[in-house]
Formats: structure tokens, C-alpha cells, sequence
């Protein structure tokens, strides 16, 4: 029931409220699988720092970018069994950069880390506030954002559109899958 779901894979969070044999310790735990260039959409944890390591693939990319002032985003690679930390609040994303699935184990340090997926949510705001937000770009001026939220990618998104050639995989433009609210 808390899946955040895409055509780039899926992931379920585990916390006290449906697992509770977490009750007690203040943490919970996230598990994604991502297919064959999937990508974990930016997101962030607003209550909880996470390390996130990989159980079954041949590697993952990550990245994330701290608060305003810290204007260098952070990159990783990590291979099977390996892992990495992400400081709360931080904005970040996972991406399987591999023609293999990918799973990965997300340890958070409290029982409700809460997520916030950040291109989705962004276009939940007033039409004229997301518009000013963006400098008012040209190919805005005739979109009802409200219509454009609509078409974004679920939250485990399909990657970049060369990744899918490299491995002979059709990339479908369509991939708007509803919104998702946790994980």
C-alpha cells in the first residue's frame, strides 16, 4: 500500500506503522528495485539521513546536493555491497545505469522519514508561482501546470532515452503513471 511505483521500478518503505517489529528503535527501511536504467526520481528525506546500499546488481548511481551556499552537487557510483550515506534534507536520487535490474536497501534514521519527490510536488503550486519560480520560460507560456504535472513520470521514472539503445530497450514516452506519495 506505500509502493511508489513507474515504469522505472518500484520500492516499498518499511516503518513502525506496517512493520512492527521496527517500534521502538526509530528507524525504517526503504527496499528499491530498479529495472534496467531506472531511475529513483529526486527526492528528499526531510526527517531522516539515509544509507543506501546495493544487494543485487552490478552497480548504482547516486547523487545529491545539500542546502543553499553548498552549490556542488555530491556523485557516486557504488558497486554490489557497497553503499552510501545521504544527509537529511539533502536532494537526491538513485539511477541504474546497467542493461541488469538493480535492488537496493535504503536504512533511514527515523520511524517516519518522510519523502518529498521534488519535480512532482513542484508543480502542485499555483500556476503563476511555479511559472515565476522557472523565470517564466517560453515553453511554459501556454501550459496549464496543473495539466503538466499530470504527464510527469511516476516516481521510479524510466533514465536517459540513450541508455535504453545501448541495450536494444524500447524508452516509452508515455510514461506518466499517477503520482506517488511514499517511499
Amino acid at each position: 500500500s506505500n509502493a511508489a511505483n513507474g515504469l522505472g521500478g518500484q520500492g516499498y518503505l518499511a516503518h513502525a506503522g506496517n512493520y512492527p517489529v521496527l517500534m521502538g528503535t526509530g528507524l525504517s527501511v526503504a527496499i528499491g528495485y530498479l529495472n534496467p536504467y531506472g531511475l529513483d526520481s529526486i527526492h528528499v528525506h526531510n526527517r531522516a539521513t539515509e544509507m543506501v546500499t546495493l544487494v543485487s546488481g552490478v552497480s548504482l548511481k547516486t547523487g545529491f546536493v545539500l542546502e543553499d551556499g553548498f552549490d556542488l552537487p555530491v556523485y557516486v557510483e557504488i558497486g554490489l555491497y557497497q553503499g552510501t550515506i545521504r544527509p537529511m534534507g539533502s536532494l537526491h536520487w538513485e539511477f541504474n545505469d546497467n542493461c541488469e535490474p538493480a535492488v537496493f536497501v535504503a536504512s533511514l534514521s527515523n520511524k517516519d522519514p518522510g519523502v518529498l519527490r521534488t519535480t512532482q510536488n513542484f508543480f502542485i503550486s499555483e500556476e503563476d508561482i511555479v511559472k515565476a519560480n522557472l523565470a517564466y520560460p517560453s515553453w511554459l507560456d501556454k501550459v496549464n501546470t496543473t495539466d503538466y504535472r499530470a504527464k510527469l513520470s511516476a516516481a521510479f521514472a524510466q533514465g536517459a532515452k540513450d541508455c535504453y539503445q545501448r541495450c536494444g530497450l524500447t524508452y516509452d514516452t508515455s510514461q506518466a503513471g499517477g503520482i506517488s506519495r511514499k517511499v
